[in-house]
């Protein structure tokens, strides 16, 4: 991933794209849908890494890697 230093967390995370909003981030991709549609129709879910301590969050796909 491309954080310098910090400490990241991989998961599930439900964001908005414009303007950016991290809410949060998710062990299971049904708890961040769940989280999501609390939030409205702009909010997405997506499995990355988000860098602990700020909204900085860069997502690989919609799903967990299986390898």
């Amino acid at each position: 991933m491309p954080f310098k230093g910090g400490k990241t967390k991989a998961g599930y995370a439900v964001v908005r794209r414009d303007p950016w909003s991290f809410i949060g981030l998710y062990k299971t991709k049904e708890k961040a849908a769940r989280v999501a549609a609390e939030f409205g129709t702009d909010y997405e879910v997506h499995w990355g890494e988000h860098e602990e301590g700020t909204d900085n969050f860069v997502w690989t796909s919609d799903n967990k890697p299986t390898a």
